[in-house]
């Protein structure tokens, strides 16, 4: 048991080294070719933060624990609000901007009933009972198409630029790209190798183990990008990109996973739907009933985090 969570640690621990390597090598390159600033924030930058997810979900459902996929994105989800800017919120007070609550957290939960409305078995027209199928994986990917189209025409000018510690040289950003892309695939085979170890050892099921270990992980990107930025005095970004993180999870990367296999949706997993949407909610709640500026403050923060100790200890109760 203790080899498999050492394993998981550094499958977690390259997981993330190999995706900022996959970013740096990318962003070389577009700027080698003059891409603008904001075209790859909107792209790279947005969807990097969520590759730790989509590498881990792809190799689990071609291996065929597909009850990893959508425990995963719904775990990283809730983990993304309740730890990322519960902890964050505690280090610093965070401010949010108009759009975030006014858009992009009602797109959200725009997103979240999309996927339930796909997942139910009397509403879905296009899979089997309580699955989400390849078709509703190209509808999901087409979905996040539209969302990234209407996040550069709206709040293009607030991205911020990129940045990179790599020489601007194009052989740099090959080898980069070549290292994460390697990396990805190293550790991402050794998160899912564990998970399917500890699932056979403890008897439990796949969606506990997705929801649980691998989405806190899976976090850890958003998590480490949300304190560089708490520090820099920038955390005004935290909200947005928790927001576009977890819109990249419900739409690409559960896109992406359907169309490998389709992806069972049991009722513990509208279970963590539910709970996604709620604490989105909560969130929501949280910044439109204060009278002045729109803010998450340490008691919030501290609410967050005591929150999802509840959610772990719900889950792991419920199996």
């Amino acid at each position: 048991m203790f080899t498999q969570l050492l394993l998981l640690v550094l499958g977690f621990f390259l997981l993330q080294k190999s995706a900022n390597w996959l970013i740096d090598g990318a962003l070389v390159i577009g700027k080698r070719f003059r891409l603008s600033e904001i075209f790859l924030g909107l792209t790279i930058v947005a969807v990097g933060t969520s590759l730790p997810e989509l590498a881990v979900n792809i190799l689990a459902t071609i291996n065929g624990l597909t009850g990893i996929p959508v425990a995963n994105v719904l775990g990283s989800n809730i983990a993304n609000i309740l730890v990322v800017v519960g902890i964050t919120s505690i280090m610093a007070t965070v401010v949010v901007k108009e759009n975030s609550i006014r858009i992009g957290i009602p797109l959200t939960l725009l997103a979240t009933l999309i996927v339930a409305l796909f997942a139910q078995e009397s509403l879905s027209l296009f899979s089997g009972p309580n699955e989400i199928g390849r078709v509703e994986g190209i509808i999901l990917i087409l979905g996040f198409s539209l969302y990234a189209f209407y996040i550069y025409g709206q709040w293009g000018k607030d991205i911020e630029p990129p940045k990179t510690e790599l020489p601007q040289k194009l052989w740099t950003g090959l080898l980069a790209i070549a290292a994460g892309v390697i990396g990805l695939g190293v550790s991402a085979n050794i998160i899912v190798n564990g998970a399917e170890a500890i699932i056979e050892l403890l008897g439990v099921s796949q969606g506990l183990i997705g929801a649980t270990l691998i989405a806190l992980g899976t976090s850890l990107p958003e998590l480490a990008t949300s304190i560089i930025a708490c520090k820099r005095g920038k955390p005004k970004l935290l909200i947005g990109n928790i927001v576009g993180s977890n819109m990249i999870n419900l739409l690409l990367v559960l896109g992406l996973s359907a169309l490998i296999a389709p992806l069972p949706f049991s009722a513990i997993q509208f279970e963590n739907l539910i709970i996604a949407g709620i604490i989105t909610i909560l969130l929501w709640f949280f910044l439109v009933t204060q009278p002045k500026k729109a803010t998450i403050k340490r008691s919030h923060g501290i609410a967050f985090v005591v929150i999802y100790i509840a959610y772990l200890a719900y889950a792991i109760w419920r199996g």
